[in-house]
């Protein structure tokens, strides 16, 4: 991993006051972009339509930080699924990760504990999932 980034993540952490690097995150709304319609956000009290939905995006997400990867595991239906995000780039107190196969970025702040990522669904289809987070007690 190049060698600015990895300092900037240890520089990151040092100021959050936590070198372990573990999150717990909770699903707060999700909110679609498309180029011909109005913006729509789901929370977690939706219409019965979308209850399916928020059992999969609503289950909490826990977060590792690596030398070169934010680590998302979350729990769907008993099974555990894991996504890696290759850190692209590390901001004061934030990091921003891709996932290519799946098309996926996010943005993990230390500093307001928060985690969005969002999905291309198309080129003018976006996807953004809105979490809250906390270190975790484990």
């Amino acid at each position: 991993m190049n060698k600015v980034i990895f300092g900037k993540i240890l520089f990151i952490l040092a100021c959050s006051g936590t070198f372990a690097g573990e999150y717990i995150c909770f699903f707060n709304k999700k909110s679609e972009v498309m180029a011909d319609f109005f913006p729509e956000e789901q929370t977690n009290f939706l219409a019965s339509s979308s209850k399916k939905l928020v059992k999969i995006i609503g289950n909490p997400v826990s977060i590792s930080i690596s030398d070169d990867n934010l680590i998302y595991k979350v729990k769907v239906y008993g099974k555990e699924n894991i996504m890696k995000f290759r850190i692209i780039d590390v901001a004061k107190k934030s990091i921003i990760g891709w996932n290519e196969k799946q098309q996926l970025s996010t943005n993990f702040s230390l500093k307001e504990l928060t985690m969005v990522f969002t999905e291309l669904l198309t080129s003018d289809h976006i996807a953004a999932y809105f979490y809250s987070c906390r270190e975790s007690q484990q």
